[in-house]
């Protein structure tokens, strides 16, 4: 089973359109009682690092990811949850992260916006990192 971590701040309603059309089961939950029962994790996101890892640290979720990804289970982040892996995030000032992958968020540098919307390729990563796909 799926469990998609409710931490209040995540497009929980596009996770679930997804999921459903494609009949896969999956629950939405923040209580690590409940996703311990699951076989792999989603984390996603949406807005700003620092009160996504306050919500996350307030629930007690921050651990429970943490020694998750320890045990190597699977966990996979979308958007700011990809984010919220990484050690600490230098947007507005630094915030720590969940550490599990070693990495700062930075700006992108340049006036420029560069911000991407769409599909693109992902592709395996077939060597013993922690990092399952990149693209």
């Amino acid at each position: 089973m799926i469990g998609i971590i409710d931490y209040g701040i995540g497009n929980i309603g596009s996770l679930t359109n997804a999921f459903r059309s494609l009949d896969i089961p999956c629950i939405f939950s923040g209580d690590p009682k409940k996703l311990s029962e699951c076989d792999r994790l989603i984390l996603p996101g949406v807005g700003a690092f620092q009160p996504a890892m306050d919500v996350l640290t307030a629930l007690q979720l921050d651990r429970f990811i943490q020694n998750w990804a320890l045990d190597g289970k699977p966990l996979m982040g979308i958007c700011l949850g990809m984010q919220l892996l990484l050690s600490e995030s230098e947007e507005n000032g630094l915030t720590s992260g969940l550490n599990i992958i070693p990495g700062k968020v930075i700006p992108i540098k340049g006036g420029d916006r560069k911000i991407h919307i769409g599909w693109n390729q992902v592709e395996p990563v077939r060597d013993n990192s922690i990092i399952l796909c990149k693209g």
